[in-house]
């Protein structure tokens, strides 16, 4: 589960990277965190 939630909070972080420069990336990641929390 660990392994799982660590790939996937680097697959989101570079993401987030490649996609810095727009700012409703923020908005999307903000949503996507919440849907798992």
């Amino acid at each position: 589960m660990n392994d799982f939630r660590k790939i996937f909070n680097v697959s989101l972080f570079s993401r987030y990277v490649k996609s810095k420069k727009i700012e409703r990336s923020d908005a999307a990641i903000i949503s996507c965190q919440s849907s798992f929390a």
